[in-house]
């Protein structure tokens, strides 16, 4: 795709939103819904149409090249995922769960289930240098700190000569042996070759040739006719679309091949006109600092000592200077502007305004009489920012033509932009000279009048800022810092020798395999909650993607409050739970703490060992952000009777300490707690639920989700899928058995020497079942116990409570109608 062609799909974009965004400005007005179930219509459809926005938005910020365009972009992918957490969390709270099933509504939009996926942006995994240098340190010290190394990395170990011999010979043992075998094998090769040229000579016929010939045209015959069966059947597949041609796979591989070489050589142009236009700022901004700013300063100088003589000629006294917070010299000549404005506007304004205060006045007291009934929605933090990015577009990029064949940066908007910086460095430097300038005159205009100590000039050198005494009192006492003079190296240094900081492996979140619940919308029809549809492994990706990794990719996001503090994945053995939790750290490129409690046992001990252990998880996960804090077997922390005999009594004293460390989390604070746990059912669902703001039950895989595991698993090791594998019967056979048990089996069945065989012996599911045989499936009353579980959270009981009322309401409404329709009968 060209640059004409990405500049109309955001032109086109920008459309729908600014459409969308109209329609939401308007409906601001009519904010109750009488109706739950219109409410959810309304918010769902928004979250649907928000989804579409942000993921065309995002393709237009990824294969755009004109730098300044990728930056509104960026900002505008921020606010409008932003948008589209804040609508996911609006349908949390309407339908009391937290996977959606909008089977019809997607229907009605010609939209497929993925269509629902929120695209993860790339410049998640963009960091800033103090980011970048800071991950780097840990990825560095983890390599260096680790078992695994041979030796540490601020100790300088050299080898002796005996050391040195010692390997050197071992190596040359080594390789003389490896010689000694390869000759021995290769007389043996020889050996065996002659003798089966022996054997052959003295063969004797077990068969005539008549009989060797019939046995050879049978089989040959059973080939031929195998062969043309198998062409016919393939034929009629591709007829109806259901199996691919081994040249349209050809085809279709090499066209994948050319699209990802185009993705890349756009990327290394986005990333050469990031360079250029990097360099083109420095070279504009040292050019102004060179030959503008000392002219404005001076113009500026000039303008403010002409304010001070008008002044003291008016009023008999120097001025007092605005400090920085109130503006300076900026809010100081606007007063000056504003003293020459006509009386009589003046006048016309204040009648205005306090017709306006009456009429709000007077909306408020309407208000206050109507009782507010129904659902109310929350004003969103992330449309006004979208409302403004609009206006900017139609302002500037809507009619701009692409600039050259690259489509460059345009030097007049950096000229523009450095100009405005540096007035505002202007301005202040200015304002520092003139406060002593003021000082001085102040002091010299007291002495030649003989007053004594005026403090009018003073005000004017104070440079602000500094609050009253007793200010601020009552909004509680700051954390005191447990480790005031020690580095960020040496925090870090720290926590990875306790192996508190972790490493994990790279994972994607698109590795994670699984298909949807596409039955979830009509189980929910029935209004019984018992009955509610458990999501599936596609449906879990989904939530993961926007309760962890989008509100943590971005601050822009995070910033505005669409995020979650902490999150309880429950489930049983090889579910896929770990797998998760590496995903979301590589999508984001976060930092892992690990604060299970077999990891926390027997470390930092004591009361004050406690509060340094959370005040360093806290530290180092704000400087490192984002950070995820890892909790493995998450019900340690919440037994109803705690062990007394058990080895991790120790690591309980993290309970009371968990709460404190997730409440403090805030906009700017990129953190967040997330729990695995297998055996969540007896432990204290009150402290565990008020300490897991949102919990998630994955269960063993259905037929779907198991066929998707199966197809992708044999598929990315390079194994053949052909109809003689009966990939239905596998999933059937495979019921109850987890991602890990299939992974398991796939790797025991597709060796290297039976990949190199299986086109001559397709694969079959035969081959898979021994295999399965050595793992224990989860059982139908383990996923019925693990639901169990689930309807006692404090979700599911509001979810149960509403779905019972509702019911209720709808069997009275229709006994009234019986009754009414009985009446008229009988008249």
């Amino acid at each position: 795709m060209t640059n004409k062609t990405y500049d109309e799909l955001w032109r086109s974009t920008q459309g729908e939103l600014r459409h969308i965004l109209e329609s939401e400005t308007v409906e601001e007005t009519t904010t109750l819904e009488q109706e739950r179930l219109v409410a959810v219509q309304k918010t769902s459809n928004l979250y649907l149409r928000y989804i579409q926005i942000s993921n065309k938005l995002t393709d237009c910020h990824e294969n755009i090249l004109q730098p300044q365009k990728r930056r509104i972009l960026q900002k505008l992918v921020d606010n409008c995922i932003g948008r589209t957490l804040e609508l996911k969390h609006e349908l949390v709270g309407l339908e009391f769960s937290e996977v959606h099933y909008l089977d019809e509504l997607l229907l009605e939009m010609k939209l497929i289930p993925d269509q629902m996926n929120i695209k993860i942006p790339a410049y998640f995994n963009e960091k800033t240098r103090d980011e970048q240098e800071k991950l780097s340190l840990i990825k560095e010290l983890l390599r260096y700190l680790s078992n695994e190394a041979p030796c540490k990395y601020w100790e300088s170990q050299r080898m002796t000569e005996k050391e040195a011999l010692r390997i050197i010979l071992i190596h040359e043992e080594a390789r003389q042996g490896r010689e000694a075998f390869l000759e021995a094998q290769r007389l043996f090769e020889i050996k065996e070759e002659n003798r089966l040229k022996e054997c052959r000579k003295n063969m004797r016929k077990a068969i005539p040739d008549d009989m060797a010939a019939i046995r050879i045209q049978r089989a040959w015959r059973w080939f031929i006719f195998h062969k043309k069966f198998r062409s016919v059947y393939d034929a009629e597949m591709k007829l109806l679309r259901m199996q691919p041609s081994v040249t349209e796979k050809g085809e279709s591989y090499q066209a994948f091949q050319r699209l990802k070489e185009l993705k890349k050589n756009r990327q290394d142009l986005i990333l050469k006109n990031e360079i250029e236009y990097l360099e083109s700022i420095k070279e504009v901004q040292k050019e102004i600092e060179t030959y503008h700013a000392p002219q404005a300063m001076e113009d500026l100088q000039i303008r403010i000592r002409d304010y001070f003589e008008n002044y003291r000629e008016t009023h008999g006294e120097y001025p007092t200077y605005p400090t920085d917070e109130e503006g300076g010299s900026a809010a100081m000549l606007k007063e000056m502007a504003s003293s020459d404005i006509d009386q009589e506007k003046i006048k016309s304004d204040v009648i205005i305004k306090e017709k306006v205060v009456v009429d709000k006045k007077e909306h408020k007291e309407a208000k206050e009489d109507e009782e507010p009934t129904g659902y109310v929605f929350k004003t969103s933090k992330y449309v006004p920012e979208l409302i403004e990015l609009s206006k900017e577009y139609d302002k500037v990029w809507k009619e701009k033509e692409i600039l050259g064949i690259f489509d460059k940066y345009d030097e007049e908007m950096i000229r523009k932009e450095a100009f405005q910086e540096m007035e505002t460095a202007v301005r202040l430097q200015t304002d520092k000279i003139m406060r002593e300038e003021l000082y001085r005159l102040t002091e010299a205009f007291e002495k030649d009048l003989g007053k004594k100590g005026k403090k009018g000039g003073k005000k004017g050198r104070k440079k602000g800022g500094k609050k009253e005494k007793g200010k601020g009192k009552g909004k509680g006492k700051k954390e005191k810092d447990l480790t005031p003079n020690r580095s960020f190296e040496s925090l870090v240094e720290e926590l990875i020798k306790e192996r508190i900081i972790v490493h994990y492996p790279e994972f994607s979140l698109s590795d994670f395999i699984g298909d949807y619940n596409y039955v979830g919308s009509s189980l929910d029809l029935e209004n019984d909650p018992e009955k509610d549809a458990m999501p599936c492994l596609g449906d879990i990706r989904r939530i993961i993607n926007e309760y962890c990794i989008l509100p943590m990719g971005s601050p822009g996001i995070h910033s505005k409050g669409a995020y979650v503090k902490s999150l309880l994945i429950a489930g049983p053995p090889g579910v896929g739970k770990k797998s998760l939790i590496y995903a979301i750290c590589s999508e984001i490129g976060a930092t892992l703490i690990d604060l299970s409690a077999k990891n926390v046992n027997g470390k930092y001990p004591g009361k004050e060992g406690m509060d340094m252990l959370t005040h360093l998880v806290y530290k180092v996960g704000k400087l490192a952000q984002p950070t995820i804090i890892h909790i493995s077997d998450a019900e340690n922390y919440f037994w109803k009777k705690q062990p007394t005999n058990g080895i991790l009594v120790e690591a309980m004293r993290l309970k009371k300490e968990l709460p404190k460390l997730i409440k403090p989390i805030g906009n700017d604070d990129r953190l967040m707690v997330i729990g695995t746990t297998v055996t969540p059912f007896d432990v204290d669902l009150k402290g565990l639920s008020s300490c897991y703001s949102k919990i998630i039950c994955i269960l063993a895989p259905d037929h779907n989700c198991r066929r998707a595991l199966w197809s992708e698993m044999i598929l990315k090791r390079k194994g053949i899928i052909t109809s003689e594998l009966g990939l239905s019967t596998l999933c059937g056979v495979s019921d109850g058995f987890t991602a890990r048990h299939i992974k398991y089996a796939v790797e025991q069945v597709l060796t290297d020497r039976r990949l190199s065989l299986q086109k001559k012996i397709p694969l079959s599911a035969t081959e898979f079942v021994p295999f399965l045989s050595d793992c224990t499936p989860v059982s139908h009353e383990e996923n019925e116990e693990y639901r169990i579980w689930l309807t006692k959270m404090p979700l599911q009981k509001k979810r149960i409570k509403v779905l019972k009322d509702e019911s209720g309401e709808v069997i009275e409404d229709a006994k009234n109608k019986e009754k009414s329709n009985d009446r008229k009968s009988f008249s």
